[in-house]
């Protein structure tokens, strides 16, 4: 009985594992962030993804849709310095972009995980009668969650321009929350 359950698994794995695509594309995106202060950072995104199990209409994905981008540090002096935001999402696809061989004209995601994000920010106190400028990089992980749409480009092609929103909160550090918003070309 132990043999024929094992097996049973093992061909159930390997199944998914040899059903895997991988997908990616890129575009541009804005976070904005609100704690400890408001800061927007604009930038690029590239967004490689597994799919894993799926359907004609559906599937399920793991990503990895990197943030790279520039956020002013000191409004004042016209400083800036590079973001990154990497979460780990695993995402229910359906419609377009659910798979190379989903060809409908709309389609959306939605999922969860957790993500890194590396950046600085700038409290200013009040000295006496002047300000003072403290600027701290922070290294922030929590979980995030992410949702978008997605519409094709072409009547027999795979490819799509996305939509998606993004939340993240920390849980260390300044315990930072983010939104953002991207687009790109998933080819």
């Amino acid at each position: 009985m132990r043999k024929i359950i094992l097996l049973l698994i093992l061909i159930f794995t390997a199944g998914i594992t040899y059903s895997q695509t991988l997908m990616h594309g890129v575009g541009a995106g804005l976070m904005w962030s609100r704690h400890p202060v408001e800061s927007i950072s604009g930038g690029i995104v590239y967004s490689p993804k597994i799919i894993f199990l799926q359907t004609n209409r559906s599937s399920v994905s793991v990503g990895l849709p990197i943030y790279l981008a520039a956020t002013p540090i000191s409004y004042r002096d016209n400083e800036s310095e590079f973001v990154t935001h990497i979460p780990v999402m695993a995402n229910y696809n359906f419609g377009r972009g659910s798979s190379l061989t989903n060809h409908t004209k709309m389609g959306f995601f939605v999922g969860g995980g957790f993500a890194y994000h590396h950046g600085t920010i700038e409290n200013t106190t009040k000295v006496s009668s002047n300000y003072k400028n403290n600027i701290e990089t922070i290294d922030a992980f929590g979980p995030a969650a992410n949702a978008g749409i997605r519409i094709g480009t072409g009547r027999h092609t795979k490819k799509n321009i996305e939509v998606s929103f993004f939340y993240f909160k920390a849980i260390n550090a300044h315990k930072p929350q983010m939104f953002g918003i991207g687009t790109q070309y998933n080819f």
